[in-house]
This record gives structure tokens, C-alpha cells and sequence, in this order.
């Protein structure tokens, strides 16, 4: 999965961060989080445009909206 702007780098995993332009937040985060999940239950490859250390890994849930990255 490549989710663009809406986690360009592990850092951005995180919730409730969202970019700073984003019109609609709340409904983003939402979506984040579904996305997030699904990739992790899923063992998905996502890819990150612009994380010069981590380009690709898998998304792991730790505990309730927590995701790390596995390279």
C-alpha cells in the first residue's frame, strides 16, 4: 500500500497526527486508523515516499492505536 500523503514517513504512524492542510481531520484520522489496522491484520507492505531510513515494512499494532513499523 502506498498512503501518500497521509503517512509519507513511520514518523507520521502515530495518531492522532494528520498534516497540517488537511480540510477534514477528524474523518482522516478515522480512516487512518481503519487503514492502519486493516494493514496490520492483513500484513500488508506499505511504502513511504519520503522516509529516507525506513521506505518500506509492514505495519505491527502494539496495543490500542499504537503502530510501529517492521523493516
Amino acid at each position: 500500500m502506498y498512503f501518500a500523503d497521509l503517512i509519507p514517513t513511520r514518523s507520521h504512524l502515530k495518531l492522532p497526527f494528520v498534516m497540517a492542510y488537511d480540510l477534514f481531520p477528524q474523518e482522516t484520522l478515522m480512516k487512518k486508523r481503519d487503514f492502519l489496522t486493516q494493514a496490520a491484520e492483513e500484513k500488508w507492505w506499505i511504502f513511504f515516499d519520503h522516509d529516507p531510513k525506513a521506505p518500506k515494512g509492514k505495519i505491527i499494532k502494539e496495543s490500542d492505536d499504537v503502530f510501529v513499523i517492521e523493516t
